[in-house]
């Protein structure tokens, strides 16, 4: 049985929303529950954030921060399946993508080339890969093309009730490795 993943970059290994309210208006109070448009509660238009991002140029995508739990879950990825790769959406300005090359080839080696760019992640489902991501819909349409689907417990996101600020990093990643357990075993069950 030969297994698979595919993991996102923002909002599961790298701090983009942070990022972006380091440039706008910061968002009050807590994050508005199943709301995936950091725009709408930045209280911006989706033109007007993207403008101030694209004014940072490459750059911005390429000092991302890492979440505390990265290096941990891409750890966790690798012990399970037999390949792993990034699955990412560049925004429509080019630099977006070149940033994000930068950045994954500055944490997983200049030679890394393991990696999918595009929004369109569920042509890659089959019945022996996982997606990890952050936004519902990925996950849904991936689900819906075949492939197995776990979302990342976010603020912005129906697993939102995962996260557990008593468990360390929330129990995010207690929680993947358990999906990714079943996953992995129903994968055996059906070969």
């Amino acid at each position: 049985m030969y297994t698979r993943v595919l993991l996102d970059v923002d909002g599961v290994l790298v701090n983009f929303v942070d990022a972006v309210r380091a440039i706008h208006l910061p968002i009050d109070g807590e994050w508005p529950p199943e709301t995936w448009d950091l725009h709408t509660c930045l209280g911006t238009t989706a033109t007007k954030m993207w403008r101030r991002i694209d004014a940072r140029g490459e750059k911005f995508w390429v000092d991302l921060e890492d979440y505390p739990w990265a290096d941990s879950l891409v750890d966790t990825v690798r012990r399970s399946v037999d390949e792993w790769y990034i699955a990412t959406s560049p925004s429509r300005n080019p630099i977006c993508a070149s940033g994000k090359v930068r950045w994954l080839q500055s944490k997983f080696g200049s030679t890394f080339t393991d990696f999918f760019l595009g929004s369109s992640k569920f042509v890659m489902a089959n019945s022996r890969t996982v997606l990890i991501d952050d936004r519902e819909s990925n996950i849904t349409h991936f689900r819906e093309a075949g492939g197995y689907g776990i979302l990342f417990p976010q603020p912005w996101n129906s697993n939102r009730t995962k996260i557990d600020p008593s468990q360390e990093f929330g129990g995010r990643l207690q929680y993947v490795e358990e999906c990714l357990h079943k996953a992995v075993s129903q994968m055996a069950e059906d070969s």
